[in-house]
Formats: C-alpha cells, structure tokens, sequence
C-alpha cells in the first residue's frame, strides 16, 4: 500500500516550473503539423527538464529543437529541454519547440488548445494555448494562465 501511496503523492506535486507567453500558430486547413512556443520559467534551485507534451488536438506531440548541419538549419526532436534552477528557457520559433503532429483538425486563429506538460520531476501543468496568426512571433504572445497538477 505504501509504494501506491508514494506514486500518488508524486503525481500530484506541483511543478516549481511556471509557463507564460503560450502560443501556437495557426495552420492552414490540411495542413498536419503544429508547433507550441512558450515560455518556462523554473523557481527552485535545480535545474529542471521537460520530458514531455501531450495534447488532444493531435496524434503526437514531440520536443523539438533546430540545429545548423552543413550549413542547412534543420529540426530535430530531442528528449527534453532543460530549465535552469532560477531560470527560463523559452521556446521559439527557429529554437527549441513543441511540435503537433497528425493534427485532428485545424489549429484556428483565435480559439485555444490545451497542453499537457510533464516534467522531470514527476510535476504536470495544464496550459491553455491561444492559437495566433500563422506568422505569430513570441513577442505577440500574450500571457498565459497554467494549473498545476
């Protein structure tokens, strides 16, 4: 009984992480693929990764980074993304990202998705992402809200 107890009391630990300035463009109608950029900000004194993303909208959701090969930037998915102890790691476009793929439909200019994070230290949060225009840049982001769970 007790292991079942630890794993419950784990699950439920709020994450030392805060996400703001949540977005995702919006995709054309066939499109398959998405991409999440965001913002993470880590208030306790170790560094802390995402390991995953999950969300209804679409078949996978995969971490993402870009990287110069042969003079060519090309995207790569990698197993975590790292948020320093007392600080932020943003993701971008053209840097490290949450990609969507298999979309089950359109990602809408103006309507929000939600996102599953989970991080390593057994910690998710909830976030609603506000879908912007296909060209959106992080500084048109508005802040973002995010639960803890």
């Amino acid at each position: 009984m007790r292991p079942l107890i630890a794993t419950l009391l784990t699950t439920c630990l709020l994450s030392a992480v805060e996400v703001a300035d949540a977005f995702a463009r919006a995709t054309a109608p066939t499109q398959k693929t998405g991409a999440v950029f965001l913002r993470l900000s880590n208030s306790s004194s170790s560094p802390i990764s995402l390991t995953s993303a999950s969300t209804a909208v679409a078949g996978t959701a995969e971490l993402h980074t870009h990287i110069r090969e042969d003079g060519v930037m090309k995207m790569r998915a990698v197993p975590t993304i790292t948020v320093p102890a007392q600080g932020s790691t943003t993701l971008k476009p053209g840097a490290d990202h949450i990609m969507l793929f298999d979309l089950k439909s359109p990602l809408v200019e103006g309507t929000t998705l939600r996102l599953t994070l989970t991080f390593s230290d057994a910690s998710q949060t909830q976030v609603e992402v506000p879908v912007r225009s296909a060209d959106a840049t992080s500084a048109d982001a508005p802040k973002a809200c995010c639960q803890g769970n």
